[in-house]
This record gives C-alpha cells, structure tokens and sequence, in this order.
C-alpha cells in the first residue's frame, strides 16, 4: 500500500485511523511500517512500535497524546544534539520517568494543550501549537516515589531492549496455553479457586483458558508479579510455569456455619450500628451465611439493613452532587480560566463525574475556557506582530535589510517564523515598506 494512501485516510474526518495507534500495534502501524522501511531500505522500524507485542496484550497499550521528560528532552539536545521521544513515553501505563524520578507532562506548559504524534507543524521537542521548547534545565524539588512504577517500567523496558534480539514472538494463544500448563502444575481442578489463587475474576479466566481472549495490560501485568516474573519471563522461560508454588493457599472455600440464633444477633447488629450502613450482601458475605437463608428467618431486619444501606447511598449522593456543584462554581469564580480537566484534577473530581452531576456548569467552564484561549491567542499574535513590526522598522531606518535571519537575532522568541502566520506577516510590512519579494 501506498504511503500516499495512508495520508489519505488520516486526512479524513471521522476516520478510524487513530494517530497514536502508530506507536502501538494496527492496521496503521503496520502501513507505516512497511513504508518507512520501503523508503529508507532499513529493516527495524518495527522495533520503533509495540507492534511486535500484538500477540500478548489484547488492546493498545499506547497513550493517545504525546508525553514527555522535560529534563530529558534538554539533556538530549545539549548533550547529544539531537532531539527524540523514546517509545517508552508513550506506554500508557508508565506515569514518569524513570531516569529523574518526576512524573512525565502531556500538557504544553506554555498554551496547556495536549500534543498529537502527528500534526502539520509537528517539531520534536517542541509545542506544535506555540512553539513552545518543551524542555527544562534544573532539577525537580517535587520528585515522586517510584514505588509502584518500578515493576512497571521493569517490564516494558525489557519488551523493548530484548524485541530486535529475536526471531519469532508469542502469538494470541500462548497466555491461554501457559496457564492451561500453569493450573495443571499446580493441581487446580476449579477455576474459580485458580482464579483465586491469582488474584483475577472468574470470567476473565475462563475466556483466557479457553483462549477467546486475552488479559488486558494491567492484568498481565498482575499475572506476572503473582507469579514472581516479567512478562518477558513468561513467554521465554518454558519451565517457569513448574517454578511457581501454591504454598499455603487454602483450595476450598471455609463456609463458617452459624447458628439462627447467632444469625440474628449479627443482623441486628448491623441494623442498630451507627457505623456506615453496609448492604445486605456484605453483611451477609462478612457474616459467613448465605443472603437467602438471612431473608427467611429474619425479613424485617434484613429490610431494615436494605433501607439503612439505600438511605445512606442517596444521602452521599445528594451531600456529592452539592459538594461537586460547589467545586465547579468555585472553578467558574478563577481569575485565570483553565480546562475542565486540568481544573478537576485539582480537586481529584473526574470529567464525567462531573458532567454526570452538573453537565451545564462543566458546560459553562469549558466554553469560558474556550474564550480565554481565544482572546489569548489573538493577544499573543498581536504582541509578536508588534513585536516583528517595530524590529523591521528599526533595520529599515539603518538601512538594513529586514531578513528573517536578522530580525531572529533580535526578536523574544527566534522560533516564531515556523508559524505561516509571522512570515506572511513579515512579507506584507516589508511590502509597505517598498521592499520587491
């Protein structure tokens, strides 16, 4: 295929091409591959995507926007000179970087908007909305803990390191027959105590031993810390499945047997308490008897629990939808609008949370924020013709010729010509002056 027939398709409005999928493993990432490699006569382009990985995560496991080191990408460009992303930033699981231990940006610090793997004025390193250099010397003060990513990072990182040594990689079936090999080692005659004993639902193992699916990326990667290994480890280590010890995992279920009498007395108890109203269930499933057998022999009390729980549910959601609509008026009163999301983040309040309660005052913070980044936009594009203006006007009275090379020179932001717009800008006041182009 054509790689003209791939810039077709992405051009297309409402198309199913994803950009970000070119990192991960698709359709498109494949088209690219190929003719990248078609055009540079080179033969690992693959190892530059996830590609190679299709076989043991059943989704993309690649963010939709770019992400970035800031520390990284200025130590790149002084001590190498040449400017890059490493794949690594855009799995969707690693939050930060695991060199300066801070967390990795996915918002412009400059204009706040989130970049996209391909754009028309796409400059690595760079916003391709402002223009804005993404990186930053110095050091952090704010460097977060590791703890919880290091397991993370460890596993990807050894994906990525070991993919160009090899020749063949697993396919959709090798999870399912690994712990197929797996409970028969271990002597699990029940997949619902196997499904315990890992740490994983019932369904979702059942359609993995059956190989109808496969674990999502997060899964797999709890599959493997249970069982003391990467995800390296378990398509390469052909014996680690005889490795794994069950230790003194209790295979069947303790159903303690309690008396009515006994019954009562923890259903009243939790129909009195002034604790947090539990549901019927959880009394039930911590009571160690069955809901069915609790409904029988003591149906007022049970009720009473059912109401209790209900209660305090639409009590939480009520004091929920008031404290929401506080935070969101809060949000509206800032001097300096930003976005929802950035906003939300803030107050640890997710968007469709909120859109869920008050979808018209989300509504009205995300057009406020609209606005101001219009206004500011076109502030910013009259300071930086004002700017351009008065630094031609100046060359001009020396008798100097106004070139772009001669106005960088001069001007706060040298960069600012990869913008169409400032050129055009250029062009038309070195007309008025007289000048032939």
């Amino acid at each position: 295929m054509e790689n003209v027939d791939i810039k077709n398709k992405m051009s297309k409005r409402g198309n199913t091409y994803r950009e970000y999928l070119m990192n991960g493993f698709s359709v498109l990432s494949l088209e690219l591959i190929q003719n990248i490699e078609l055009l540079t006569g080179r033969e690992d382009i693959q190892y530059t995507t996830m590609i190679n990985w299709s076989g043991i995560f059943n989704k993309n496991v690649v963010y939709h926007k770019r992400r970035w080191c800031p520390l990284c990408l200025e130590s790149f460009q002084k001590d190498l000179g040449i400017v890059y992303e490493p794949l690594i930033w855009s799995i969707s699981d690693i939050k930060i970087c695991d060199i300066h231990q801070i967390t990795l940006k996915e918002y412009c610090p400059s204009c706040g908007e989130k970049l996209a793997y391909i754009h028309s004025n796409l400059v690595v390193g760079y916003c391709q909305h402002c223009f804005q250099w993404l990186g930053e010397s110095g050091s952090y003060d704010n460097k977060i803990s590791l703890k919880g990513q290091n397991f993370i990072l460890e596993n990807y990182k050894e994906l990525l390191e070991v993919a160009p040594a090899l020749y063949s990689f697993p396919n959709r079936d090798y999870i399912g027959d690994f712990l197929n090999k797996l409970r028969e080692q271990l002597e699990f005659d029940s997949i619902r105590q196997f499904s315990i004993f890992l740490g994983v639902n019932y369904s979702g193992l059942y359609y993995w031993l059956n190989k109808e699916r496969s674990p999502d990326p997060e899964k797999l990667l709890h599959l493997a810390q249970k069982l003391g290994c990467t995800i390296y480890e378990i398509i390469s280590n052909e014996d680690l499945y005889l490795k794994v010890e069950v230790d003194d995992f209790v295979r069947e279920r303790q159903v303690s047997r309690k008396s009515v009498k006994e019954i009562e007395n923890y259903l009243r108890e939790a129909a009195y308490t002034n604790s947090v109203p539990k549901s019927l269930k959880k009394v039930c499933k911590e009571g160690g008897f069955s809901r069915t057998v609790a409904q029988q022999n003591y149906p007022y009390l049970t009720q009473l629990i059912m109401d209790n729980s209900a209660l305090y549910r639409k009590n939480s959601f009520t004091q929920r939808k008031k404290d929401i609509e506080n935070t969101l008026k809060e949000i509206l009163d800032q001097e300096i609008p930003k976005s929802l999301k950035k906003n939300l983040d803030d107050y640890g309040i997710s968007v469709r949370t909120a859109q869920k309660y008050h979808p018209k005052l989300c509504q009205m913070i995300i057009k406020r924020y609209k606005l101001y980044i219009a206004e500011e936009k076109i502030k910013r594009i009259k300071g930086y013709e004002d700017e351009i203006k008065g630094i031609i006007l100046d060359l001009h009275r020396k008798d100097i010729y106004p070139s772009i090379y001669k106005i960088k020179k001069v001007i706060s932001k040298p960069n600012i010509f990869l913008e169409s717009h400032f050129e055009s800008y250029r062009k038309q006041i070195l007309k008025s002056l007289g000048y032939k182009l």
